[in-house]
């Protein structure tokens, strides 16, 4: 069945695209249908098919406060909605004894920045840092046998985690890739950074963790300068100076919105011919 004949059985009272291409037929079949429609780019740096709807839409919600190439008029800054543990997590109780980083590469792990952390740990280019490692599904079994073989005290190591938010609360600052989710996360939970952009998908993943820089809430370092002595070198210079304290300081003065709320309000609006 095509996306206009489930649209127009179905009836909706708007159609949201999220981005990518699967957001095209169904904003194109709420075009045609008259239906109010509207899209949401996670990303400071929209996606193609965003950016090709986005004439065609009522209203844009946009993650970041910065977001490019959307014609300004439409744009509403809503943040990104996350699960509600997410904005239960209390940074002023962490663990403020040894010294905790998350290590997180996205459900699906970053080879690249598993091996590197892999590396440090072998040949103990930190020491008397706690580490907690979460590789992804598939990383963990392609790194299970180099893994088992770590001897490194403080190390602890999970494929994957659903209550991420338990791990960010014991940790300090997180080593991590910077997709729009996880930055967002990370300045939700009001926790410095250590950021790593994945270099394809257009490179909007830089874009997304300068956003967090620029608030003084974290650091890039690009992946093409990666190396476990570069990076063992960054570790060691933020939690043995009062980087780390800045740092946190930043990132707790984030005022995010209340993304759900504003999102909600914006439809209701939409809804009742408020465009």
């Amino acid at each position: 069945m095509s996306t206009y004949r489930i649209l127009k059985e179905i009836g909706p009272d708007i159609v949201i695209g999220m981005g990518g291409y699967a957001s095209l037929n169904p904003i194109i079949g709420a075009i045609l249908l008259g239906i109010p429609r509207a899209l949401h780019e996670q990303n400071v740096i929209p996606g193609l098919a965003n950016r090709f709807l986005a004439p065609f839409v009522d209203r844009i919600f946009v993650s970041f406060p910065k977001s490019r190439y959307l014609p300004k008029k439409k744009v509403v800054y809503t943040g990104l909605p996350l699960r509600e543990e997410f904005y239960n997590v209390d940074y002023e109780d962490r663990n403020t004894g040894r010294t905790t980083i998350i290590v997180i590469g996205g459900s699906q792990g970053a080879r690249r920045i598993n091996e590197i952390i892999l590396e440090m740990l072998e040949n103990r280019l930190v020491d008397g840092i706690n580490f907690i490692h979460i590789t992804g599904h598939r990383e963990f079994n392609r790194l299970r046998d180099r893994i088992s073989r770590i001897t490194y005290p403080f190390y602890n190591v999970y494929s994957y985690r659903e209550d991420i938010w338990n791990l960010y609360k014991e940790a300090d600052i997180a080593i991590s890739r910077s997709g729009a989710s996880s930055v967002i996360e990370l300045a939700t939970v009001k926790l410095p950074a250590i950021l790593i952009p994945y270099e394809g998908a257009g490179g909007h993943q830089f874009y997304n963790a300068k956003w967090l820089e620029e608030t003084g809430g974290a650091v890039v370092l690009r992946q093409d300068e990666l190396s476990a002595s570069i990076l063992a070198k960054m570790i060691l210079e933020i939690v043995n100076s009062e980087r780390l304290a800045q740092m946190k300081r930043a990132v707790a003065s984030l005022a995010l919105p209340n993304a759900g709320y504003l999102l909600a309000k914006e439809i209701s609006k939409l809804l009742s011919g408020g465009i």
